[in-house]
This record gives C-alpha cells, structure tokens and sequence, in this order.
C-alpha cells in the first residue's frame, strides 16, 4: 500500500515492520518501481515506534496502514488505543484484519468506511471530523 500511495503522488512513506524479511520484500519492490516520493523502511515494533513516532506532518494528511498478523487480537486493540491517544490531526487510518473488526469507543478516532475485499476486511478511522 505505501508504494501504491508513492506512485499516486505522496511525497514521503515510511514502512515501520519488525520482520526481517517483509522489509527485505519492501526494499526489493521499491528499487524495482521507482517512484517520485521519498520512502524509509524501519526495523522496529509498531508499539515501539509509535511511542517514539513525530514526524506529522505540518500540512497535509497522515495516512497509516496497519496490517498485523490477523490472530493478534491484542496488537489491534493496543494500535488503535495508542493512536487514539495520541490524536494526530488530520489522521486516516486504515487497518487491514481477518474477520470483522471490533474496536473499544475512541475518543478522537471515529470509523469512516468498512469493507470486505475476498476474504480480508478494510476498516477506515479518521480524525478528520468532515469525514464523518
């Protein structure tokens, strides 16, 4: 999804995976598409890194895609807690799951579209209140 969203224009992705070689595969696709942005691919956890993450962007949107191991039930619910928590402005967060996703009450993060692709489901949050 991020090279997708490079060679739709975005000007800088940043990949964040804890497993060697899904950023080896990241790595790889990006020197053999070429796009116009600038992107980094980052060893670390997602908790991790999001507790240390400060790089929002002063105009323009924050876009993340979180796509964890499906069955990590826990790692869903402590994303979404934390991002919720930190209430970037203008964020649109996409989260790719397994089975219909339920999620605690937010206070900043509100769900913006839900839907099933095959047998993976897209849900859509948003800080954005003119989304809603």
């Amino acid at each position: 999804m991020g090279i997708e969203a490079l060679s739709r224009g975005a000007d800088r992705v940043l990949f964040v995976d804890k497993n060697r070689e899904s950023r080896q595969l990241v790595t790889r696709n990006l020197e053999l598409f070429p796009v116009s942005g600038s992107a980094r691919v980052v060893e670390m956890d997602i908790l991790r890194f999001l507790s240390t993450f400060k790089e929002v962007p002063e105009s323009g949107r924050l876009i993340m895609y979180f796509d964890p191991p499906y069955k990590d039930k826990k790692l869903y619910r402590q994303v979404f807690s934390r991002l919720d928590r930190m209430n970037p402005e203008d964020l649109i967060f996409f989260i790719e799951h397994g089975e219909p996703l339920v999620i605690e009450k937010a206070l900043h993060l509100r769900l913006w579209k839900q839907k099933r692709y095959g047998s993976k489901w897209i849900s859509v949050f948003t800080t954005i209140p003119d989304f809603w």
